[in-house]
Parts: structure tokens; C-alpha cells; sequence
């Protein structure tokens, strides 16, 4: 009798390590994601309440699954593979299908194409688009990718990123001229990312692909982080800076109508700021 009762107890007791490896996971991740920065094994540790090597354990677990993302300074921040659960989980959820009529609407103002992109570590993820009606307009695919130090949209994000977040991304990347007007030097993009903070919405003049401008406003989720961003895109011939900036009240109100139906609440959001 003893030994059938041990015997049956040993699935329960694997079933139960089980159960809370996988809920040291999600503390882990839970951890990284309310921090809203990257951590270090020790502050991790700190925070999930568990010992330094049982931390770094679990790190470098999420990480080989794209779970975390390591930085060479040893801090860990969210990994790419969360926004592929969080895309399923968006795809249905449909807040796109909620969006698109404003989509289309400032399609129909500006006459030109309208793209919302996410933030993928370094790079914008354009997930949702309406193309111009025009003939001659900016060509673009769903799942495509631009830097964000150059996009109107990345630079959008930047912009309104907590600092030591925007200041580790930035410095994992090289800024790359992509035309003659990328901004390459570190002082001058802070100085550029300062002042679309101030106006509330970015400008890519020409400085991603040639003869390309855009505009674009960030787009906030329930917590009041910025996660992406809406813009609108043309030729340069037609979208002219002057226009860019006549067509922006219009772009940032967009995005906020936009946050709002993901859970943006403004007052709520500039408190905990």
C-alpha cells in the first residue's frame, strides 16, 4: 500500500515542479515587462524574489527561445518572440479591423498612404496599411521593416521611449545613411527626437528611402507607453514640408483615437509619467 501511494504521489510532485518552473517564467517576464527597461540578472533577481543563478537560469532559457533579449552591457529586455504571441493574440482581438475606417478616412484627407508599424526591437514592423488612390504613390508590404532612426514612424517611437530605453536602443545600433538626408550622428538625432517631443509628431524628410517623406504621431497602449506609430507617406514632389506639417494635427489625432480604442487613457497615463 505504501509503495503504491509513493509511487502515485511522483507524477504529482513532477507535475507540480512543472507548474512552478513555468510560473518562475512568467514572473521573470513579468518582471522585465513592468520594469519598462531592461534589467540586470541582480535586478531581476531582486524583483522576482529569487536568487541571483536561478534568475540567470531562466534568462538565458527565454532568451534561447526569443523570449528575452540580452544586451551586451548583461542587461535583459523583452524579446522579438513575444510579439509574435502578442500579434496572434491581436489577430484575435482585431483591433486592426477596429481601426481601419480611420485608417481609410486619413487615406481619403491626405491622398496618400497610410501605414500603422510596431516597434521590433530596433526596427518599425509595418502590420497595417490603405494604399493612395493615386497613381504614383509609395509602394509598400504588409510584414515589411525600416530602422527606426530614419522612418518617421521609428523616429516617432523614439521620441516619446523612456530614456533608458531609447538610450540602450540606440546605442546597439549604427546609424547607417540610408539617403543623403539620414541623420548619422547621436547628437543630432537627440536633438531631432527632442523636438518631435515637443510638437507631438515626426517628419522623415526624405531621409529613409529617395524621394520619400512622411509624417507621423505615436501611438500609446493602456499602460501609456509608446508601442508604435500611424503615418502618412508620399513622393516628396507632392508631399512637400510645408504639407507634412498642415496635414500633422490632423495625423496625431488619428493616433490617439487610435490608443484610445487599445486602452489609452490620457490623464491616467500623464499621472504615472
Amino acid at each position: 500500500m505504501a509503495n503504491s501511494l509513493h509511487s502515485s504521489m511522483q507524477p504529482l510532485a513532477k507535475s507540480s515542479q512543472v507548474v512552478n518552473s513555468a510560473m518562475r517564467a512568467f514572473d521573470v517576464l513579468e518582471c522585465i515587462a513592468s520594469a519598462g527597461r531592461p534589467l540586470s540578472v541582480r535586478e531581476v533577481a531582486k524583483l522576482c524574489g529569487t536568487s541571483r543563478p536561478t534568475a540567470y537560469r531562466y534568462l538565458v532559457s527565454l532568451s534561447m527561445r526569443g523570449y528575452v533579449t540580452s544586451y551586451k552591457d548583461d542587461t535583459y529586455d523583452l524579446g522579438s518572440r513575444l510579439l509574435t504571441l502578442g500579434r496572434n493574440f491581436l489577430d484575435r482581438y482585431d483591433w486592426i479591423s477596429l481601426v481601419e475606417p480611420k485608417l481609410f478616412d486619413l487615406g481619403q484627407i491626405s491622398g496618400e498612404t497610410v501605414h500603422i508599424g510596431l516597434l521590433d526591437q530596433s526596427e518599425m514592423l509595418y502590420i497595417a496599411k490603405v494604399d493612395s488612390p493615386q497613381s504614383i504613390r509609395m509602394h509598400s508590404s504588409l510584414g515589411t521593416r525600416n530602422p527606426v532612426y530614419c522612418t518617421a514612424m521609428g523616429k516617432a517611437v523614439l521620441a516619446f521611449l523612456d530614456e533608458p530605453t531609447r538610450d540602450t536602443l540606440l546605442a546597439s545600433i549604427e546609424l547607417l545613411p540610408r539617403t543623403p538626408n539620414t541623420i548619422t550622428e547621436q547628437t543630432q538625432l537627440y536633438t531631432e527626437l527632442e523636438h518631435i517631443k515637443a510638437k507631438g509628431y515626426a517628419i522623415d524628410d526624405v531621409e529613409n528611402e529617395a524621394g520619400v517623406r512622411c509624417v507621423s504621431a505615436p501611438i500609446h497602449d493602456f499602460k501609456g507607453g509608446v508601442i508604435g506609430a500611424i503615418s502618412i507617406s508620399g513622393p516628396a514632389y507632392r508631399l512637400e514640408i510645408t504639407k507634412l506639417r498642415e496635414l500633422a494635427p490632423t495625423v496625431m489625432n488619428v493616433a490617439q483615437d487610435i490608443s484610445k480604442l487599445i486602452g489609452y487613457v490620457p490623464n491616467i497615463a500623464s499621472k504615472k509619467g
